[in-house]
């Protein structure tokens, strides 16, 4: 059984619900994916290396990454993502769909994704395979 954290998020509150209903619909073929960076970082809070957890936030319609980062160790991953995704939603308008390949992250966004009929897509997204390893291969210190 999967640890809690990796369940759908839940999101109770109405009103955040009813404020993102009413955000007009936007055209993006919004795609979101994380992926390690198999590059060893030096970070002061920590002893040893550590493999920096990257994350996107793409555009597939028009091939544009509309977010980029890094998500640090001592934040929750989940969180990262799904606050991401509202403010792409706030700046960018609702997405015709979102594509995702990572189970993790189709289960994160299933509720909300539902309550704002955005259809969630299961995805391979080799289009973020190219820009993940094109990362990796740059000097991230």
């Amino acid at each position: 059984m999967e640890p809690e954290r990796y369940n759908t998020i839940l999101v109770n509150d109405s009103n955040l619900i009813d404020y993102f209903k009413n955000i007009k619909d936007g055209d993006l073929e919004l795609a979101i994916d994380m992926d390690y960076m198999m590059v060893p970082t030096n970070d002061e809070g920590f002893e040893r290396p550590i493999n920096p957890l990257a994350y996107i936030v793409f555009d597939l319609r028009n091939n544009q990454i509309l977010h980029f980062d890094l998500i640090h160790p001592d934040q929750e991953d989940y969180e990262v993502i799904m606050n991401n995704f509202l403010g792409a939603i706030e700046h960018f308008g609702k997405p015709k769909h979102v594509y995702a390949r990572n189970p993790y992250i189709l289960n994160w966004l299933d509720f909300i994704c539902e309550k704002l009929d955005i259809p969630l897509v299961k995805d391979n997204l080799e289009e973020i395979d190219d820009i993940f390893n094109m990362l990796k291969h740059m000097d991230m210190e």
